[in-house]
């Protein structure tokens, strides 16, 4: 039936199936039923005007665009741009392309394939993913490396259809030396540049490490995560900002409380 509107020249395929809907209803009231009665998409145009755009659909595509979103445009650095504007033409001229990479993508691909009734990767929707492979990976329960390996999108048929574009500029870090610096350290982990002690072990640079000694050095931990704890200590997003990761539970709530007890004598003496 949704072949038979498409020879009628409805293209869209969102008003193909609203026509089919709207016949659907028409022989369902017939027979004294309804639409409601069955597992079927809405009906989302009125009996008078069948070929009008969905609701949800017409809203999408008329958000207003304002002028603070286009000056954002503007903050890009060289990459970022490239890609935006790679992105855009692709939309305007309805080009089908898949934009950047994340995860394995498979189940998104046959889903908008079956939507779409179109076989070209992603239905022939433009896709834009972004992750960074070095540092994320799937989540594999149990898995070994190889599993893990294999289900990165990498590792999937649909990578060779996407068209890949590199930001190397972290914008977060632009003006901090010291988280420069550790940006470094990870990017050269993960292209296996960093120097190893051995063929499984590397070495910690003495500026990322607190040596223990005694539980005076939780102190300094803390100390060095939230230097202006005495100033800034009604600063919610001073707290949300930085965070002290541990490797069990039990550890969590005793760093926790040490924060709290330091908190409660700061705001006793303000």
């Amino acid at each position: 039936m949704s072949e038979d509107y498409a020879k009628k020249g409805i293209s869209n395929n969102y008003l193909r199936i609203n026509a089919v809907l709207l016949q659907i209803k028409h022989l369902l009231e017939q027979h004294h039923k309804s639409l409601n009665e069955y597992d079927l998409l809405p009906l989302t145009s009125s009996d008078n005007n069948p070929n009008e755009l969905p609701k949800l659909l017409f809203s999408e595509l008329n958000i207003p665009v304002t002028d603070e979103d286009l000056a954002k445009i503007e903050l890009l650095n060289e990459n970022q741009k490239l890609v935006y504007n790679i992105v855009i033409e692709r939309i305007e001229k309805n080009q089908p392309a898949t934009i950047f990479v994340d995860g394995s993508a498979e189940a998104l691909d046959r889903t908008l394939k079956d939507i779409m009734e179109c076989n070209n990767p992603f239905g022939g929707k433009v896709i834009v993913f972004g992750r960074d492979f070095h540092q994320i990976l799937p989540v594999i329960l149990k898995g070994s490396h190889t599993q893990i390996v294999n289900a990165t999108l990498k590792s999937s048929t649909l990578w060779s259809n996407m068209e890949i574009f590199y930001l190397n500029q972290n914008m977060r870090v632009e003006d901090d030396l010291e988280s420069n610096n550790f940006k470094d350290f990870l990017i050269r982990i993960g292209n296996g540049t960093e120097k190893t002690i051995g063929d499984d072990m590397i070495r910690i640079p003495d500026n990322m490490i607190i040596k223990w000694h005694d539980e005076e050095s939780l102190q300094t931990l803390i100390k060095s995560t939230y230097p202006s704890l005495q100033t800034q200590f009604l600063d919610s997003s001073y707290f949300t900002d930085k965070i002290i990761l541990t490797t069990k539970n039990e550890h969590v709530d005793y760093i926790n409380n040490i924060i709290l007890e330091n908190y409660q004598e700061i705001a006793q003496h303000t």
